[in-house]
């Protein structure tokens, strides 16, 4: 997922990519789609299926503006070891690396990937960039799990020009 933001155009750009592998298949299936926000104006969607315009009110922009600055990122970090100062995307960092605790325990699976790394500024203490590889495996019937998490913040503090794609119109 890729997020920008701009508070001069009051506008947000969402970009969504999901890779999913079954058991019967060899190949996994992705998914990508964009969601936009600009005002009271919304459009999603994409290029290879098509585009959804629509427009909201200011109550409802509103109440959807306070959800999400209620929410934040709280990405799992059990028990970090400090590897070293380093700069990332620009910014002197902290860098950190950390295991998720307690992976497997209650669903009994074998952990078979398990490390995160994440690099925290210094002046700010704000997550500049945070990665995670987890991977189970059911030993039963083999069927595994891998998740791959990836935040990146880049542009820190720079403008961001956010607008509709061409096939989405009022």
């Amino acid at each position: 997922m890729e997020i920008q933001d701009s508070k001069d155009q009051d506008a947000t750009s969402t970009h969504y990519v999901t890779n999913q592998l079954t058991a019967d298949e060899s190949e996994p299936s992705t998914t990508d789609s964009y969601a936009y926000s600009i005002g009271n104006a919304q459009c999603s969607g994409s290029d290879a299926d098509e585009w959804t315009y629509t427009t909201i009110t200011p109550q409802t922009k509103e109440m959807q503006d306070l959800f999400s600055e209620m929410m934040d990122i709280l990405p799992l970090i059990d028990n970090p070891t400090y590897v070293g100062s380093e700069t990332m995307n620009g910014i002197m960092t902290n860098h950190f690396t950390f295991r998720v605790g307690g992976l497997g325990l209650q669903s009994g699976v074998e952990v078979t990937a398990n490390q995160g790394d994440y690099w925290l500024a210094q002046d700010g203490q704000y997550i500049v960039k945070y990665q995670l590889v987890a991977e189970t495996v059911d030993t039963a019937t083999q069927a595994k799990v891998h998740v791959d998490v990836l935040i990146d913040l880049t542009n820190i503090n720079q403008s961001v020009d956010i607008s509709f794609p061409v096939g989405c119109a009022p």
